[in-house]
Order: C-alpha cells, then structure tokens, then sequence
C-alpha cells in the first residue's frame, strides 16, 4: 500500500507499534518522585523549626519580660514595705545630724536564716535607696530583693569583712548602677542602735570561684590566691564591707565585688549621720546646708556641732 500524506504525518497505512520504555525510564521516574517527597518533606520539617523557634523566641521573651520588669516591679513594693517594718520595729529615729563617732560600733546579734537584721542606704543611688539586710545568701533570701549576708563573715561594725550578696538586674534591681559608684561613697548600715557608715574604697572584677574578696582580709587572702596558696589565718585589724553582685549585666559570668571601709557610726538616739540627710529636705532650720562632696572629712564636726548646741538648749 503506498505511502500517503495523513494528518500532517507520514502514515503507511500499517498497525502503530506500541513502543515498550526501558526500565531505567521507569527507574528515573520513580527516583524523581522520591525527590520531589523528600523537597517537600525538608521544607515541612524546615517550617516546623522555624514556627517552633518563633514560639520559643516569643516564649522567651515573655520571661524576660517577667524577670527584667515583673520581678523589679514587684520586689519594689516588697522591699518598701520590709524597710519600714524594720524601722517600726529598731523605733522612731528623729530627722537630724547626729554626732560622728569614731570608737568601736554596737554589733548586732546574729540571727538566724533569713531574718533581717539591718538595712542598707546608698545615698548616691538616691536617698530613698533602702533595702533589707538578711541573714544567708539562699536563693530565698536573694530573690526577695534582700542584701544578703554571707553567714561565716563578720557583722557590720565587727573586725574583719562584713560580706554581702545581692542581685543586680532582677529582683528589685538593687545594684543595677554599681559601676557608677566612685571612691569616697558612703554606705550606711541601719541597725537596731546605730548608722555604720562605710565608704567606698575599689572594687574588683572576679569570677564567682575567687571567693578570697569576702575573706576576713581580702587583700592578704588575694596575694595568696594569686601565689596559689591558701588564705593565711589572720586577726583582722580593719573593718571592712564588700558587696557581691552579678557582672556584666544580662551575663553574670563574672562578679562585681564593691569593697568599703569603716568610716564612723552614729548613735541611733542622736539622729541620723549627714550622708543620710538630703539637703533638699533638711529639717530642724537647717535648709543651709548644702551638699557636700563624698569624701569630705571635716565636714562632719562642723555640721554636727550646731545639733549638739541645739540639743544642749
């Protein structure tokens, strides 16, 4: 049967042949099939992740919310109201400077784990800057906003290293400011019978296994931790604070340790010592007085006399 033209293609006029595929064609198939599940099944895992780290992400970001603000926010109020349930209970102090002392201080009695024994003032964070003093440096304790007290060092007034822990950025915060302290800043302890006051004199950068800032001399004990030798046993002649506090913030792998030096005390029933007294407010005729530098010395004599000629009247 000759050849004709048919459908734009050459047709012989016999049967079609059904052309069999290899079976590598079928295999190459199959294979692209596999592929195209195992795409779609990566970027489904892909997606999964990444819902799920945005969930973390939020997660996270909710808890910062809650340890950065929620806890500051709410410790404030707590440590207002345990500073004046402290003062309530040492008694009425009245608004006015009190003579200097600088013979040995009233110690307080120790007390047991978690019980306040004092309060501390940092004027130069503000005069309001007040917070609990108590016993052990527990997680409870901490996390209450407490300056905790490192049990086996001294108390304030005693011979020796009057130690303290305390948080920085969480849980009232209390320390947030610590790298704007300079030398000379007092510090001032509130017990049941006195105002210690203390000033600043360095600070040191440790890490927290370098325990020797809190020993009885830190400064002998860091000469033998640094000769990889153990803190020597010493009579300490000094009265010295040290406050431990996390650094860098938002990291705390290190440790901020504030250190401080006896300056004076105060007897309770006398009045309160200068550094706590804002010039702002003061009372008793003596709006006068301005501020005066930290680390002025022979202020102290000259401001408390006119109380004393007052009280004497």
């Amino acid at each position: 049967m000759p050849e004709h033209f048919s459908g734009g293609s050459f047709d012989s006029g016999k049967p079609e042949r059904t052309e069999i595929l290899p079976a590598r064609h079928m295999q190459m198939g199959s294979e692209r099939k596999r592929k195209t599940r195992r795409f779609w099944f990566f970027w489904a895992v892909v997606g999964f992740i990444g819902d799920l780290l945005i969930t973390l992400g939020v997660l996270i970001g909710l808890f910062l919310v809650w340890e950065l603000w929620w806890t500051n926010f709410e410790n404030s109020a707590s440590i207002k109201n345990e500073v004046s349930q402290i003062q309530k209970d040492f008694g009425k102090v009245q608004y006015k400077i009190g003579a200097p002392r600088t013979d040995a201080p009233p110690v307080p009695k120790r007390v047991g784990e978690g019980r306040e024994f004092g309060v501390i003032h940092i004027p130069a964070l503000g005069y309001d800057h007040s917070t609990p003093i108590k016993e052990g440096t527990t997680k409870r304790v901490l996390d209450s906003g407490a300056f905790g007290h490192y049990t086996d060092t001294a108390l304030p007034g005693e011979m020796g290293n009057f130690a303290m822990a305390v948080h920085r950025e969480v849980y009232g915060a209390r320390m947030y400011h610590v790298d704007q302290l300079e030398v000379g800043t007092p510090i001032v302890i509130e017990t049941k019978d006195a105002w210690l006051v203390y000033k600043m004199i360095g600070h040191e950068i440790v890490k927290p296994t370098e325990i020797y800032v809190i020993q009885p001399d830190p400064f002998l004990a860091k000469k033998a931790y640094l000769a990889g030798k153990q803190p020597p046993r010493v009579v300490p002649t000094r009265r010295l604070l040290t406050v431990t506090t996390c650094h860098p913030l938002y990291i705390s792998s290190h440790r901020w340790a504030l250190q401080a030096e006896f300056s004076h005390w105060v007897k309770r029933s006398d009045g309160m010592p200068i550094e706590m007294i804002n010039p702002d407010k003061l009372a008793n005729g003596y709006s006068n007085v301005g501020r005066l530098p930290f680390g002025t010395e022979n202020h102290l004599s000259a401001l408390s006399a006119p109380a004393a000629a007052k009280e004497e009247k």
